[in-house]
């Protein structure tokens, strides 16, 4: 049920790599939602109780399993998206084909809305031409973006490997 997000997450990495390469986990949305996916796959599971145990040994062998068809998997909520410093590269895909690295932290940043300053968000528009404020949080300082198997840890604030963050990748989050 991300009616808001998904659309969102959709245009921004699609844009980088093609819908045809994302996956979408879904746990029973019922909100048509779903419909804003184009060429993405869906990956349907049970909505069940909650688990974050559960949630998390699955993304971690999901990865695991995608990193024998592709070099680099990206693993992020839908309301996470990577940006690296538009100064040094052109987009995503740029970053991911020419940065080196086996793994990645990223540098979390929480987009705010100063209602006194801004307009309401147009969803249909790129978020950082509307928003020019945020939060550095060290909890969003996460692993997303990978070349080799990784287990992640409930939350997937940590995971397995020692963070090694990148000053030139960011992770905008658009909870808020």
């Amino acid at each position: 049920n991300e009616a808001v997000n998904l659309p969102i997450w959709i245009r921004h990495y699609g844009a980088n790599f093609g819908e045809e390469n994302l996956f979408v986990a879904d746990r029973g949305s019922d909100d048509g939602s779903l419909e804003t996916i184009g060429s993405a796959n869906l990956l349907r599971l049970p909505r069940n109780e909650f688990d974050e145990f559960e949630k998390t040994n699955f993304i971690s062998s999901f990865h695991r399993s995608l990193l024998n068809f592709y070099d680099t998997v990206i693993i992020s909520d839908c309301d996470e998206l990577l940006v690296p410093d538009p100064l040094k590269y052109q987009s995503l895909r740029h970053y991911v084909e020419t940065a080196s690295f086996d793994y990645v932290n990223c540098v979390g940043l929480e987009i705010l809305h100063i209602i006194t300053s801004e307009l309401p968000i147009d969803v249909t528009k790129s978020i950082l031409s509307q928003r020019k404020f945020a939060n550095f949080r060290s909890v969003s300082c996460k692993n997303l973006i990978s070349r080799i198997p990784i287990t992640w840890l409930p939350g997937f604030h940590s995971c397995d490997r020692p963070p090694k963050i990148d000053p030139d990748l960011y992770m905008i989050h658009t909870k808020l």
